[in-house]
């Protein structure tokens, strides 16, 4: 179920971004569809989303890789560095849900949303969102 629901959240994001999903960073993106998918289990009533959380954080804070030692997320931005990391760090899809939680802790679900609206509309590239993203979120809280 937390595949299919990850899945899901990805044809979402393309259709909420129309298909120029090339234009958030793939940490984003990554990160999001776990959050969708820890959601969807939590609401049917499979996993509850604090246990879910804790296996990412278990997986962060357990992995080989020393968390000082994990790429920033500019890096993690295009779709050759995230492969090459997920590779090497394991706990790359955890490091971008819980960046991804922090944004919506710190704004809001539709703040999320509503910043992947613009992207659709040309306002935002990837390389522009890694060094200005939590100001742009800010900016579109609601």
């Amino acid at each position: 179920m937390t595949v299919i629901a990850h899945e899901l959240a990805h044809l979402s994001q393309q259709d909420l971004a129309r298909h120029r999903d090339e234009r958030l960073p793939v940490w984003m993106l990554e990160g999001h569809a776990d959050w969708v998918a820890f959601q969807v289990l939590d609401l049917l009533g499979l996993q509850a989303y604090t246990e879910s959380r804790a296996g990412i954080v278990r997986s962060v804070t357990g992995a080989v890789t020393p968390v000082e030692h994990f790429p920033d997320l500019d890096t993690l931005a295009d779709h050759e560095s995230w492969n090459r990391s997920v590779r090497s760090v394991p706990a790359t899809y955890g490091q971008a849900f819980l960046a991804v939680e922090y944004l919506i802790e710190r704004s809001s679900r539709a703040a999320l949303v509503k910043f992947m609206e613009l992207v659709r509309g040309g306002r935002r590239s990837a390389g522009a969102l890694g060094r200005r993203l939590l100001d742009a979120l800010s900016r579109v809280r609601g």
